[in-house]
């Protein structure tokens, strides 16, 4: 969030398009180096593995920023092993219907 906030000020709280200059400087900031394929494909699995709660859910603009960098060179990002998401989901309807 520091890092969203040192970069993009209140912006990055707004659904909106970003340049992808500022996406670019958001993720290198994230990573303390020059963002490589390799760089962005790593910080993706470290949003998406975790045990329950995926930080991935937590800072879905970043996941978005990561995509499109690897997308704009030539990269495909793994599948989403949207499990876990789904799981959440229907653990808390249920609970929502108690």
């Amino acid at each position: 969030m520091e890092i969203l906030e040192a970069e993009m000020g209140n912006a990055w709280r707004f659904d909106q398009e970003f340049a992808f200059e500022t996406q670019l400087s958001v993720l290198e900031s994230i990573l303390d180096s020059k963002a490589t394929i390799g760089g962005i494909q790593s910080l993706l699995t470290e949003l998406k593995n975790s045990n329950g709660w995926s930080l991935a859910m937590s800072f879905p603009l970043i996941v978005r920023f990561a995509k499109e960098y690897l997308k704009q060179n030539g990269a495909t990002p793994a599948p989403e092993d949207n499990a876990a998401a789904l799981k959440f989901i229907a653990d808390l309807e249920v609970e929502m219907s108690k």
